[in-house]
């Protein structure tokens, strides 16, 4: 746990030499989740953005945000419209949006991949790779 724990701390030191913040939006069904990914990337100085339980939600608070997210972290498996669903109609209103999709659900994978979702990662994942991920298709960005 305490070499867990120094990593964090190094990845903080290295994200807090940027000027602005990242902005990373949640969309996940599990509050559970939505709170860990939010406590570990919080750490890790990123901005955090209200997070959304199901696909619904995650329109309407798309639609409100004044500055986009930097960053979707987007479950498939949620209530209402699934993550697939979900991802088409933001993608629709903001094609240069970069989602990334956290899936228990690998069969979706190319679909995922074929609609415009930058990455998609397995539910069970490390920080390290979600935070990597996450640099990843922000250099792919630019």
């Amino acid at each position: 746990m305490e070499i867990y724990y120094l990593y964090i701390r190094k990845e903080k030191i290295k994200n807090c030499q940027q000027k602005t913040m990242l902005k990373i939006f949640i969309v996940d069904d599990d509050e559970d989740v939505r709170r860990l990914y939010e406590r570990l990337l919080n750490i890790n100085s990123f901005e955090i953005l209200p997070s959304a339980k199901d696909g619904e939600e995650a329109i309407v608070k798309f639609n409100q945000f004044k500055k986009k997210p930097d960053i979707i972290l987007l479950d498939y498996l949620m209530p209402g419209l699934n993550g697939i669903e979900t991802a088409k109609t933001i993608l629709n209103l903001a094609p240069e949006s970069n989602i990334i999709m956290i899936s228990s659900d690998n069969s979706i994978k190319k679909t995922a991949l074929e609609i415009g979702i930058k990455r998609f990662l397995s539910k069970v994942v490390s920080l390290e790779k979600i935070i990597q991920t996450i640099k990843e298709v922000l250099i792919e960005k630019k």
